[in-house]
């Protein structure tokens, strides 16, 4: 299976010096591998307060090859218009769903709807916080694309994960 690192975006912080801030990522941008592997998660509450800047550093990111996902998807106030206009790669859905997954129910119905309407805008779909095989096979089920949560593995900080590759 293709590994990937997840970083959370605080997006207010880049874009309150966006061109410092982005400069800053340019070494590893210019890893030939890397930023394919790189998926920058911006939550979905950070889009709140406008739409213009984040969606300018949302395609400097594409452009440099990051992923960027949207976080926590389906609790926040994001429209399906809102959507349609960001340029991203994938969509997460949210633990809120993926908690009561394996019971069937609404938070199925909604979790199947988000990766349906990711797939039709042509995004990657992601499920966040698994924490059981039977929410994993659940979401196979569904049709989504890839998961990360405690039953993947814990999240790790930059020097875990170091020591983690190093292990392999």
């Amino acid at each position: 299976p293709e590994m990937r690192i997840v970083v959370p975006l605080p997006l207010m912080r880049l874009l309150s010096d966006f061109p410092h801030r982005a400069e800053a990522l340019g070494p590893i941008a210019r890893i030939d591998t890397l930023p394919r592997s790189v998926v920058l998660s911006i939550e979905e509450s950070a889009l709140v307060g406008g739409m213009e800047a984040p969606v300018e550093a949302m395609h400097w990111l594409r452009g440099h090859g990051f992923q960027v996902a949207l976080e926590r998807f389906g609790i926040g106030l994001s429209s399906f218009h809102q959507l349609h206009r960001l340029p991203l790669d994938m969509v997460c859905i949210d633990r809120s769903f993926t908690e009561t997954l394996d019971q069937g129910g609404r938070a199925a119905a909604i979790a199947q709807a988000i990766v349906e309407v990711g797939h039709g805008l042509g995004l990657q779909v992601w499920a966040d916080q698994v924490a059981s095989e039977a929410q994993f096979r659940k979401l196979l089920e569904l049709g989504c694309d890839g998961v990360q949560g405690p039953w993947i593995g814990p999240a790790l900080d930059a020097q875990a994960w170091h020591k983690h590759l190093q292990g392999r």
